[in-house]
């Protein structure tokens, strides 16, 4: 019922003067203050009505300067909030679900360990922007199709969601939009991160997973399907998610729902992908039975740890030993494992592996304290047989100081030979002009003793 208020009230809870409300309340009150609001006209700090939330920095009349505001808030809706909520992000004054133009989203960790998503001014023109589903040219569009797809070409980011539904496969007559070909679903291996929502409702009836999201691993979920689901899967002809790098879905529900052939997602520790508080809001029903998977064989890799998205040592979610590259394995030694495309070629010892890469270059590998299988700082393409004690191979080429210390130690080694020569060859011709002397005057000396003849002959 409308109530009629006294002159000069703007708000009131009854008909006398002193029934009026603050002016900071948008609808009536329990009394006259800005914390007797029924509701704020502008902000909601913790049950006060304000025009604005508390500054990032006020002004200090002592120095004349501003300075940092200890009790700062951000603007959330039409409240004032110590922090911006998970998956929202944080500007100067407001929590935002993407960035304004002349910004880009960054990660900021402070010191301890905690990350918060931020708006951040650009060093000069901002990184490529992928817009996806409810976004810019994307608003009102609800799916993914072939008019729209080649958007995603190259893209590591959608801000946005994607959706595939029954229409994305076979088309829109009314809008002039032809069946998506599955082969341009390709589009999305590059993808690693999501702020929307991924929902998938179709999908290519001979596909058996989803791996073209094999390389996702975030979904923020700042949008939400139907305002419930971040991440859902429902009526596919799938065996698997194949979603080995999905590490976190932070808003929303998942839903992997009625897939009648979908395998490995009892094994998987959905609690894990979720933030603490959420820890129950997932929902997996309805799917292949795990005992009749395992008849069939539909299990994880003995190499896996925790869960795996599919059948392979490729698809664990972390892995029992040691992981090599996107594999779990024994050992680093390439023995172990799917083989490379190229072939190999053995090392010597069982803790490091070498083996022959597309550009040709042998490889070495030593596992890290976490068990991933990391290079080594040396390679060799011959025989290595001398080994250090993580496995890898010694580099025994002369390095630079060496080459420079033999070149020297050569160019004295020629000097000091070169002054031999001249020495010996000085001495030679010496020892010769002191022979000849000395024979010259062997000869003198046998001239000077021989007999004189007189003129006479006998009588």
């Amino acid at each position: 019922t409308h109530l009629q208020c006294a002159s000069g009230c703007l708000r009131c809870k009854g008909p006398h003067p002193n029934d009026c409300c603050h002016k900071q309340c948008a609808a009536g009150c329990t009394g006259p203050k800005d914390t007797d609001c029924l509701a704020c006209r502008h902000f909601n700090d913790n049950g006060v009505c304000k025009d604005n939330c508390p500054s990032a920095n006020i002004y200090d009349p002592v120095t004349f300067q501003l300075k940092p505001n200890k009790n700062k808030k951000f603007s959330f809706g039409a409240t004032c909030v110590k922090e911006c909520p998970r998956n929202y992000l944080a500007m100067e004054m407001a929590c935002t679900m993407v960035c304004p133009n002349s910004n880009q989203e960054v990660i900021v960790t402070d010191t301890e360990g905690n990350m918060t998503n931020k708006c951040e001014k650009c060093d000069g023109d901002c990184p490529k922007v992928c817009y996806g589903l409810g976004m810019d040219s994307l608003q009102g569009v609800l799916a993914i199709n072939s008019s729209n797809i080649g958007l995603f070409d190259g893209c590591k980011k959608i801000f946005g969601s994607l959706a595939f539904l029954p229409q994305t496969f076979t088309g829109d007559p009314l809008r002039n939009i032809s069946a998506l070909d599955p082969n341009q679903l390709g589009v999305f291996r590059s993808l690693r991160e999501i702020t929307g929502y991924l929902y998938i409702e179709a999908w290519p009836e001979t596909w058996r997973n989803l791996s073209v999201f094999e390389n996702l691993e975030f979904i923020r979920g700042r949008m939400l399907y139907r305002g419930v689901f971040s991440l859902g899967v429902q009526s596919l002809n799938i065996e698997s998610l194949g979603l080995r790098s999905l590490r976190n879905v932070a808003g929303g529900l998942i839903l992997i729902h009625n897939n009648s052939r979908l395998c490995y997602t009892s094994s998987l520790p959905w609690k894990a992908l979720l933030p603490p508080d959420r820890s129950a809001q997932f929902i997996v029903t309805a799917n292949r039975s795990p005992q009749d998977c395992a008849a069939e064989g539909y299990v994880c890799d003995a190499q896996c740890e925790g869960g795996c998205w599919g059948p392979g040592p490729g698809q664990c979610r972390s892995c029992q030993k040691k992981r090599r590259g996107s594999e779990c394995v024994e050992e680093c030694n390439i023995r172990q494992g799917r083989a490379l495309r190229l072939g190999f070629a053995y090392g010597e010892g069982g803790t490091a592996f070498r083996g022959v890469k597309e550009d040709q270059y042998t490889v070495w590998k030593y596992p890290d304290a976490t068990g991933r299988c990391l290079p080594c700082e040396v390679n060799c393409t011959l025989s290595c047989k001398v080994l250090d004690e993580q496995g890898c191979p010694i580099d025994q080429r002369a390095g630079p100081g060496t080459t420079i210390a033999a070149v020297v130690g050569g160019v004295i080694l020629f000097l000091i030979l070169v002054a031999i020569l001249v020495f010996y060859l000085r001495r030679q011709k010496h020892m010769k002009r002191k022979e000849t002397l000395r024979r010259i005057l062997q000869e003198h000396e046998v001239c000077e003793g021989r007999p004189e003849t007189g003129g006479e002959g006998p009588s």
